[in-house]
């Protein structure tokens, strides 16, 4: 079986903080993004005003993004199947960032999985 390995790097909004290991139950949810990271109650916890979803399409999707901060950016990234963000068509492996907006909306294809992160920019 191949590994395919997405190593993500966020930058603490503290310097010298003690480090933490948290680990949590996610339950699995179809068609729509499910909230995994974030310094909000009820997730797994990062010293950042950043937020980590993840999605599992196994119908077409239109989704409607409304960034927790407007000052915040997104950067998504396609594990599987097909997006369409505006006139951007994205495949497997494929990314795209995107800022200076508070919102946007994207359409993922059947068997589509992605990976949606907002961070400050």
């Amino acid at each position: 079986n191949k590994v395919h390995l997405l190593q993500i790097w966020i930058s603490t909004k503290k310097l010298d903080i003690k480090p933490n290991y948290e680990q949590k139950t996610i339950l699995k949810k179809i068609n729509e993004l499910i909230g995994l990271v974030s310094n909000e109650k009820d997730f797994i916890k990062i010293n950042q005003d950043a937020f980590l979803l993840i999605g599992n399409f196994t119908n077409m999707k239109e989704i409607n993004y409304v960034l927790k901060n407007s000052k915040n950016g997104v950067f998504i990234f396609l594990i599987k199947g097909k997006i369409l963000i505006n006139s951007h068509k994205l495949t497997k492996g494929d990314s795209i960032e995107i800022t200076e907006t508070d919102k946007f909306k994207f359409k993922a294809e059947k068997n589509t999985s992605l990976i949606l992160i907002e961070v400050p920019v």
